[in-house]
């Protein structure tokens, strides 16, 4: 008996949780502003593909929809959902998505019905950060041009909601973790160009998939020293990116590779924007220049622009030598050859050839 008073007082001692705050009743928008500092470096095009709310104890239920405020564009609207009146964190998508870039868009919800208990209030903040909820009665029109003036300000409040975006680089309106898919294959890939501190390579892509591709690109490949694109544009959100694909269509796509030290890759990567849902056929492997140089003394130089093991056929006189020679890294070898009489030397490597004859 003892022991179930002492509980008992206990939990009088404890701290009950403060009221849900409700948003006002009846029809209103809402808007949740934070007046907050941003950063101004550049983000990448995004979408709003969804959001969700959460619902404390004590509200209504009723229909609301997402609004979604800019400085210099209309008001948008998702569809009108029906929010519960019971406690949780409720998620909604938007299809096709909005497009949203968090520091200057704002979220707000239109509601019917009001008294949800989805508002947080907080008692201090900051510096450099406020908040504020304003409501808007009669509630804001469908694709306003701009927003009127509130009718309440509730300072130190904001809406317990929050935006799903993602990132969408060709502006489709899809976001490119969760909706944008495909298929992009490589059918081929070759150097078309060597020069003494760059490269370029060409790809020839297919679209395998259903849905249309957008800006087919090749990958900047690790090690590179940087890149261009053979346009001479600019490279963008997505470098050196080709024209929309549509499905079964091919189109050769090209970028300019900066190297040191006569450093190339060995294989490309292909890519567009979204996922792809057959990965594994988005590389390629590019050939190597092989060069072979007569020197004195039955001596041949070879020299390779990629690591690995160069087969040499070489036929001096009436004798026949095979030999592979590896390279862990991109350079120059010089191969002693005996015999005597004519030479005829044959390396390769992964693709790459080179043909010596000497007398």
């Amino acid at each position: 008996m003892r022991l179930s008073l002492i509980a008992f007082l206990a939990l009088l001692a404890l701290p009950t949780p403060a009221a849900a705050e409700l948003t006002p009743d009846g029809s209103a928008t809402l808007w949740s502003r934070c007046f907050c500092a941003v950063t101004l470096e550049g983000r990448p095009p995004q979408v709003l593909v969804g959001w969700s709310v959460t619902v404390g104890p004590g509200g209504n239920g009723g229909p609301v929809r997402l609004r979604v405020f800019h400085p210099d564009a209309p008001v948008r609207e998702g569809p009108w959902e029906q929010l519960p009146a019971e406690p949780g964190t409720y998620s909604f998508g938007l299809n096709p998505g909005i497009p949203y870039d968090g520091r200057d868009f704002g979220l707000g919800l239109d509601q019917q019905v009001g008294g949800h208990a989805i508002v947080q209030t907080h008692e201090s903040e900051p510096n450099g950060v406020h908040h504020a909820l304003d409501v808007f009665r009669p509630p804001i029109p469908d694709d306003a041009d701009q927003v009127p003036q509130q009718s309440e300000r509730r300072e130190g409040q904001e809406l317990t909601l929050q935006g799903t975006i993602e990132n969408d680089l060709d502006q489709d309106r899809l976001g490119d973790k969760t909706e944008d898919f495909g298929d992009l294959r490589v059918v081929r890939a070759r150097i078309t160009r060597r020069a003494l501190d760059e490269m370029t390579v060409a790809a020839r892509v297919l679209n395998a998939g259903t849905t249309v591709r957008n800006a087919p690109h090749i990958l900047v490949p690790e090690g590179s020293a940087g890149f261009g694109c053979p346009s001479g544009g600019e490279p963008g959100w997505i470098p050196c990116a080709g024209a929309p694909l549509a499905p079964g269509a091919q189109e050769d796509i090209r970028m300019r590779i900066l190297r040191r030290g006569g450093w190339e890759p060995s294989r490309i990567q292909v890519a567009a924007e979204g996922v792809d849902t057959h990965p594994g056929d988005e590389t390629a492997a590019l050939a190597p220049a092989l060069h072979l140089r007569a020197l004195r003394g039955r001596r041949v130089a070879l020299t390779t622009t990629q690591p690995g093991g160069v087969r040499l056929v070489a036929r001096v006189g009436r004798s026949r030598i095979v030999r592979t020679v590896r390279f862990a890294a991109a350079g120059r070898r010089v191969v002693h050859l005996d015999g005597h009489g004519r030479i005829v030397v044959i390396a390769t490597l992964r693709g790459g050839r080179a043909i010596l004859r000497s007398r």
